[in-house]
């Protein structure tokens, strides 16, 4: 047995051996001494002899010049005393495949929505090749791991088979994702495996339901509100091109744009295209009206009106949404611009010191990484299309409803080789994602590590600029929350008077999330093969529910005293996803809407949101002010991060007096009302979603059960304002 002390003394002895016998040879490196294979040491034969150990059967291979070396060697098994002898098989398997087979080796890419356009369609080419026109190169991809974005009718070429890792969630997306492969020759072979979940081994055990499915064609509901603001604006833009628009009219750079609001250029755009819409907003309206025949609704009328006649001072009407959210990219960039000329302020004080640390390079060289990381996200922020701009924002038709996301910008650093000791030697690029909020609540969270594009990169930074940190009281026992006050100090929880409500532990710092970093180094940003798993992290979330009664519209209920069953909408309803932190047995026990748990929350610096990993290992941006300082009010210990949007909602009153003793009834009530849902509208309704919530019975121990279904989209589509006629 090795002694962990005398390991390094003995790969000294075993590697200048293997230096002096001519197989290695050493390069000395910045970081120390490197080995390598010599390639003259290299022996590439196709002339291959077996040899197998007389003990535990392993078969070994070897060039048959140098057989005779290792005949009578040890066997390379551990644990095995046995010695290897040569082996002449009867019938070798694996020498025929690779004589007489069609071995390819495999080049596998990622096809997401992660990806930008450009790399997309690149991607396609390549692998479709030579079908593209282009001539096939070795190095193309040959296979895909793909989320549904081959789902949308792309020509990828001579697709032989393919793996689906679940079973899809419908039959016309079962259809669509199979139909990609034969397209050629109407040959192809397709897999489905099914997840240990109650829908794959549904369809595992009644394949025919899924293979024999009639596909429904999507129905269109008119009544949407969030559909009929898209097309809206899309007409405007039409009427407005018509009318002989100069090509310059609409910049096609978001940067441009945001130069002429921060001009208060009023010829410019976007002021020019909201003038046309103020001069024109009677007969726009009518005109579009006028294209669905009658068949919308006066209570969509009257939404349309509004949207069209609010100024942008009116929250949710196309003025408002338009410059709030061009002005959400203005502050974003000021910040980043804010930035770079803080790190070029200390660049410029570092090279000014006389008396230079040891350290001083490595300081400015990440001073001038951190300015180039700041100056491509400025770069990749002016160079957005700006009707891109227009559909993530929600104002221009899309596939799907969007949601209000959370951006991810992820950084990536590598010094190049041949750095000579100069300042500003790194190298940098810029990923940007953008993730729905309802899925970056669980995925863009301190420590959490995000995979996209060949990479893996951990969440090391909140953006606190975007972000206030905010004060919150949470009541104990119902779902009720709002931003700390005098009054809330000394009264009682006003929606089911709780006396907890002023206790000071019912108090807790909080931040919405809406932008984080991630800063990694080349080298360990890349995936590797070491693991077949991704490592995910757990943590206590819950969704508060919270609206005033007089957003009940209407309301209706059960005539039986002995099922206590009704259902109400909620014409305005707010909902708060808060992320509590990690999962654990350890952690402060907090009592919020009636669930007493640990919730550790997160560690970040408030200056500038730096995830603290440990107690000992302080981090912060090189501009942060809080960098030279060891103050404990530096760090925010027990931080909870939440999204929130208000919109429609249907609450039920369950018939029954625990959740967890009917959860099969529960599931099966919920089945049945999405069922009911799609049949209702016709399509998918994947915006409406369902939770559930409690309260307390006044004055005694019990709880009400609620079902909530809820519109995604803010504001609300007008689906479930419909369903209630």
């Amino acid at each position: 047995m090795l002694v962990s002390g005398d390991a390094e003394r003995i790969w000294e002895i075993v590697f200048a051996g293997l230096c002096e016998a001519g197989v290695l040879e050493v390069r000395e490196t910045s970081s120390g001494s490197a080995w390598g294979l010599r390639p003259d040491a290299l022996d590439v034969t196709g002339s291959v002899q077996l040899l197998r150990c007389g003990s535990c059967g392993y078969i070994a291979s070897a060039g048959a010049s140098q057989s005779a070396h290792w005949e009578g060697s040890p066997c390379e098994r551990s644990h095995c005393s046995g010695s290897l002898s040569l082996y002449e098989p009867e019938s070798n398997y694996y020498a025929r495949l690779y004589s007489t087979g069609e071995v390819h080796r495999l080049f596998a890419r990622e096809h997401t929505g992660l990806l930008s356009r450009e790399e997309r369609e690149k991607l396609e080419k390549e692998f479709r090749a030579p079908f593209s026109g282009t001539p096939r190169k070795p190095w193309y991809p040959n296979m895909l791991s793909s989320t549904p974005t081959l789902e949308m009718g792309i020509d990828i070429g001579d697709l032989s088979s393919l793996i689906l890792c679940s079973v899809p969630p419908s039959r016309s997306n079962y259809l669509q994702r199979t139909g990609r492969a034969g397209r050629r020759d109407g040959n192809a072979l397709s897999l489905t495996v099914a997840a240990g979940k109650p829908h794959d081994l549904y369809f595992f055990s009644e394949p025919l339901e899924m293979l024999a499915g009639a596909v429904r064609p999507p129905d269109v509901f008119l009544g949407a509100s969030a559909v009929l603001e898209r097309q809206l604006a899309a007409y405007c833009f039409d009427r407005w091109v018509e009318t002989g628009l100069d090509s310059s009219a609409v910049p096609p750079k978001l940067g441009q744009v945001l130069g002429g609001m921060e001009a208060q250029n009023m010829t410019r755009f976007p002021w020019n295209f909201m003038r046309f819409i103020k001069t024109n907003r009677t007969d726009l309206l009518d005109g579009f009206s006028r294209l669905f025949q009658e068949e919308l609704s006066g209570d969509s009328l009257d939404h349309l009106r509004g949207f069209m006649t609010g100024s942008g001072d009116s929250e949710g009407s196309l003025d408002w949404r338009l410059l709030n959210g061009l002005q959400e990219c203005r502050i974003e960039r000021n910040t980043f611009r804010s930035t770079v000329r803080a790190l070029n302020a200390r660049i410029k004080k570092k090279k000014s010191e006389v008396a230079r640390s040891q350290d001083w390079q490595t300081e400015l060289d990440e001073l001038f990484r951190e300015k180039k990381a700041y100056q491509n996200l400025v770069r990749n922020l002016d160079d957005k299309i700006t009707f891109n701009f227009f559909t993530d924002e929600g104002l221009l038709p899309n596939y799907a409803f969007p949601e209000a996301g959370v951006q991810l910008r992820s950084i990536i650093f590598r010094k190049p080789e041949k750095h000579e000791g100069k300042a500003g030697g790194w190298e940098t690029w810029t990923y940007e994602y953008e993730r729905a909020a309802s899925a970056a609540i669980r995925e863009l969270v301190p420590a959490s590590t995000f995979y996209a594009g060949g990479r893996k990169v951990v969440i090391d930074q909140v953006d606190m600029k975007l972000s206030d940190i905010e004060d919150w009281r949470f009541c104990d026992s119902c779902s009720h929350m709002e931003l700390d006050s005098p009054d809330a100090q000394s009264g009682n929880c006003p929606r089911c008077g709780s006396a907890l409500w002023k206790d000071a532990g019912q108090k807790r710092q909080m931040v919405r999330l809406r932008q984080v970093f991630a800063s990694t180094s080349d080298r360990r940003s890349r995936l590797a093969d070491d693991r077949d798993e991704r490592t995910p992290l757990f943590f206590n979330r819950q969704m508060l529910v919270d609206f005033d009664e007089g957003n009940v519209a209407a309301a209706w209920k059960l005539d039986s005293e002995d099922v206590p069953f009704g259902f109400e909408f909620l014409k305005k309803a707010t909902f708060r996803d808060v992320n509590f932190g990690e999962k654990g047995l350890f952690g402060e026990q907090v009592s919020i809407a009636g669930k007493e748990m640990p919730r550790t929350g997160f560690k970040l610096c408030r200056h500038c949101g730096k995830v603290q990993e440990g107690e000992n290992k302080v981090k912060h941006t090189l501009t942060c002010i809080a960098r030279k300082k060891e103050d404990p009010a530096t760090f925010l210990t027990t931080l909870y991060l939440y999204r929130e949007f208000t919109s429609e909602a249907v609450r039920f009153l369950l018939p029954v007096s625990s959740l967890a003793a009917s959860e099969k009834v529960l599931n099966s009530f919920i089945a049945a009302l999405q069922l009911g849902l799609r049949l209702r509208f016709g399509g998918a309704v994947d915006h409406l979603h369902v939770t559930t919530a409690d309260e307390p019975v006044q004055d005694t121990v019990f709880r009400k059960k609620y079902l909530v279904l809820y519109d995604t989209v803010p504001g609300g589509t007008g689906y479930l304002k419909h369903l209630m006629k």
